[in-house]
């Protein structure tokens, strides 16, 4: 689960510093290290946001206290962007006439979309969009349609939540893989 790519040329020296959403080799976001490599790629003095996506920071030997902070807030403003950019579209099975109109809407709008199953809450992850079916709605409902529901899903295994993830609200954690198109997911019914 790697968020942020970090670029430097002195990785020594930075790895210390490295929580386990950052990488040398990707992310969604991207820190350059060192104002020399920064000034390189059109960074200024005054802005430490190069563009979209890319900001830069000073190494710990330039300004040690200005690394440190940066390095955490752009840990935070990395997961408050990607969240801004999440909708998520709730699909009350009492919108539908019944639950053969409700799986056919499911079939055009989440097949092969990604989901995990939380509390009796199912988030299914497409793109920028979180669908979310309240299991225990259908089940007061009467509608047995869990496994068909499954059968429209990408079922992968969910790993360990990092600590900077923990805060966060439980529908966006499987969202943070920095592949928009590879969540991390699993599905089960108790």
């Amino acid at each position: 689960m790697k968020l942020i790519k970090i670029t430097t040329e002195d990785s020594n020296l930075i790895k210390p510093y490295m929580t386990e959403i950052m990488s040398f080799d990707e992310g969604i976001v991207e820190i350059i290290v060192g104002y020399d490599l920064a000034k390189e790629m059109g960074a200024t003095i005054l802005n430490h946001k190069i563009k979209k996506n890319v900001y830069w920071t000073f190494s710990p030997r330039e300004k040690r206290k200005i690394f440190e902070e940066h390095i955490k807030s752009f840990v935070q403003e990395t997961i408050q962007s990607i969240v801004s950019e999440i909708k998520i579209k709730n699909i009350n099975p009492l919108d539908f006439k019944d639950q053969t109109d409700y799986l056919n809407y499911l079939k055009k709008n989440i097949n092969g979309c990604s989901g995990y199953l939380y509390s009796d809450r199912l988030y299914i992850y497409c793109d920028n969009l979180i669908h979310h079916i309240d299991i225990g709605l259908l089940s007061f409902l009467s509608w047995d349609i869990i496994n068909e529901v499954k059968s429209l899903l990408k079922v992968k295994e969910y790993e360990r939540i990092p600590k900077e993830l923990e805060n966060l609200n439980v529908k966006f954690i499987p969202y943070f893989n920095a592949k928009k198109s590879n969540i991390i997911s699993n599905i089960h019914h108790p």
